[in-house]
């Protein structure tokens, strides 16, 4: 059996241009991600549900969690 060699840690990019691109598509990720939850959060919060029209029920958790 062979010791394994491979590091834990991702390799860092070298290049300024590498950096730079590793910067943007980390920042396209969190605006995705804000804007997919703000959607998502926006239908939970204004439809309406069941026969009697009610609210999501659990929206008052939602916003809590997410402060």
């Amino acid at each position: 059996m062979g010791a394994m060699t491979a590091s834990a840690t991702p390799a860092t990019p070298t290049t300024p241009l590498a950096r730079a691109l590793a910067l943007a598509y980390g920042a396209a990720g969190i605006y995705a991600a804000y804007l997919t939850q703000g959607v998502v959060q926006e239908k939970l919060a204004t439809r309406r549900y069941g026969p009697a029209g009610d609210r999501f029920p659990g929206l008052d958790a939602l916003h809590g969690v997410q402060v």
